[in-house]
C-alpha cells in the first residue's frame, strides 16, 4: 500500500492494482480501477458443501463424500451436499483417509480412529491407536502399503501402525524426524510403491523406504528449507512432483546419486505457489494464503501445461480427485467441486 499525489496504491499478488483517488470531503470518492491477468477460464467451481467447523480434507467412501469438518467430526455428505451421516461427533478431525476396507480419522489428541460402514447401522468404531507419546494430537495421515497407516503426530515425529483385516491398529514403528513440519506433509501414495515422502521446513523434501519389518531412511532429501505454504511434493506410482521456490521439478529414481540434483523450473502462465496434489492427469496447486487453485494439466510430466487459476473462499488446503472431478477442501470456505 502507497499514497501519493491524492491517491491510495493498493497491490496484491494476485489481485493486481487498485487506484483510488480521494478528496478533502471523505463523503467523495471515485470507484477503484481494477486490472489483473485473467484466468483462461477453463475450470468452473461450485460450493458442493460448507459448515461451522474448519474443512482439512475431503475423500470418497461408499458413494459418499467423508469431509474431516474439525470441530464438526467427521461428516458423510451426498452429492448434493446434504449430511447423511455424522460421525465423530464431540471430537476434532483435521484428516481423513480411506483404504483395505476401511476409514481412518485423525481426531487430534484422541488419536487415529478406525470406521467401517454397515448400511444397517451406518459407521461404527473399530479401533482407536495413540501416540506413544501421550497427549500429542494427530494431525495428517497417510495409507502406505503391506496394511501400512503412516501418521504425523505434532509436528516433529511420525507413527506407523499396520491394520488387521478386522479393522485393529498395531504399532510397528516410530519415526523422530529431528525437523519440523508443518500441517500436511506426509506425501501419498508411494513413489515406485515403495517410497513414502514427507516435507519439513527446514530440510525439504525426505524420503523413506517401507518395508514389511519397518521403515529405513534413504539418503535423499531437497536439503533446503521450504516454505510450508508454497511448496510440497505430491507422487504416483512412476513419479514424483516437487514444487519448491515457484519452481517445478520430476523426480523419478531416489536411488541415483544425482537426484538432489533436479532440474526447477518454471511453467509458462503459472505462479507455481502452493501445495501440490496430483488428480488424475492434474497437478492442482492450492494456495492457503492466496485462497487460489491452480491447475497444470501434468499428461506429460516433463512438459506441463498451465490450465486455469481459480479463486475460492476461505483458504484451500487440499484437493483430491472423486468421480472424475477435482474436490477442493477450503477450510470454512467449505468443499468446491471443479470440472
Amino acid at each position: 500500500c502507497a499514497c501519493a499525489d491524492g491517491y491510495i496504491y493498493l497491490a496484491g499478488y494476485e489481485s493486481g492494482l487498485y487506484v483510488v483517488e480521494y478528496e478533502k470531503s471523505k463523503r467523495e470518492r471515485r470507484n477503484p480501477t481494477f486490472s489483473s491477468s485473467k484466468s483462461r477460464c477453463k475450470y468452473n467451481a461450485h460450493k458442493l458443501f460448507s459448515c461451522n467447523g474448519q474443512i482439512h480434507n475431503t475423500v470418497e467412501y461408499k458413494g459418499y463424500y467423508l469431509i474431516a469438518a474439525g470441530n464438526d467430526g467427521l461428516l458423510a455428505v451426498d452429492d448434493k451436499g446434504n449430511v447423511k451421516h455424522k460421525i465423530a461427533q464431540g471430537r476434532t478431525v483435521s484428516d481423513v483417509r480411506c483404504g483395505y476396507g476401511f476409514v481412518f480419522a485423525a481426531e487430534g489428541c484422541d488419536g487415529t480412529a478406525v470406521y467401517s460402514f454397515d448400511e444397517q447401522a451406518g459407521f461404527v468404531l473399530r479401533d482407536r491407536i495413540f501416540s506413544p507419546k501421550k497427549f500429542i494430537h494427530t494431525r495428517h495421515l497417510a495409507v502406505l502399503t503391506d496394511g501400512i497407516i503412516a501418521m504425523q503426530i505434532g509436528e516433529h515425529d511420525i507413527d506407523f501402525a499396520r491394520i488387521s483385516n478386522d479393522g485393529k491398529l498395531t504399532h510397528i514403528d516410530f519415526l523422530q524426524t529431528n525437523t519440523l513440519m508443518y500441517y500436511r506433509n506426509l506425501c501419498q501414495p508411494l513413489l515406485c510403491g515403495k517410497y513414502f515422502g514427507c516435507t519439513s521446513l527446514n530440510k525439504g523434501v525426505s524420503w523413506f523406504k517401507i518395508s514389511h519389518n519397518g521403515i529405513e531412511r534413504t539418503e535423499y532429501t531437497l536439503g533446503r528449507e521450504t516454505c510450508p505454504i508454497e511448496c510440497g511434493v505430491a507422487a504416483t506410482e512412476e513419479y514424483a512432483v516437487i514444487i519448491f521456490e515457484r519452481k517445478y521439478a520430476v523426480l523419478r529414481d531416489i536411488t541415483r546419486s544425482d537426484a538432489s540434483k533436479l532440474d526447477f523450473k518454471s511453467v509458462d502462465g503459472a505462479n507455481i505457489k502452493g501445495i501440490p496434489f496430483i488428480c488424475g492427469s492434474k497437478l492442482v496447486l492450492v494456495n492457503r494464503c492466496l485462497a487460489t487453485v491452480e491447475i497444470i494439466d501434468i499428461s506429460n510430466p516433463d512438459n506441463p501445461i498451465f490450465e486455469d487459476r481459480l479463486t475460492v473462499d476461505g483458504y484451500p488446503c487440499s484437493a483430491e480427485l472423486i468421480n472424475g472431478e477435482i474436490c477442493v477442501s477450503c477450510g470454512h470456505g467449505g468443499v468446491y467441486v471443479i470440472k
